[in-house]
């Protein structure tokens, strides 16, 4: 119990940070955080350290969490592979479509295609 309140408080302080460095960009835009504008190593970092960090908390607390709701296991495996496999094609043909520069919130094209002719997103 004491681990998955770590990771849970990790997930919790990342995604903070990144809505700080949000509110940051909003409030001074001159000296935003996000989007960067430019790729450097600082940049990255402000913004993928904690996105990554919270996706390995999520992971973490699913392993700590197996199987507490008590789910037969074509339940937990058809569905939950399932609805993994779908959302990580979802997520990763977004991300090829845009690109690393875009994605990472430097400037980049619009794009119009494929899952974007629905999305707001650059």
């Amino acid at each position: 119990m004491m681990v998955a309140a770590v990771f849970l408080g990790t997930a919790f302080v990342c995604e903070l940070s990144l809505a700080a460095m949000l509110a940051w960009s909003i409030r001074f835009p001159r000296k935003r955080l996000w989007p960067v504008g430019t790729l450097t190593v600082t940049n990255q970092l402000l913004i993928w350290v904690p996105t990554a960090m919270v996706f390995i908390c999520v992971i973490v607390l699913g392993v700590i969490g197996w199987n507490d709701m008590g789910w037969q296991v074509a339940v937990r495996f058809g569905l939950g592979v399932a609805l993994i496999a779908v959302g990580n094609i979802v997520v990763w043909s977004g991300v090829f479509a845009i690109g690393f520069k875009g994605t990472s919130g430097a400037a980049s094209d619009l794009n119009t295609d494929g899952l974007y002719r629905w999305s707001r997103n650059p």
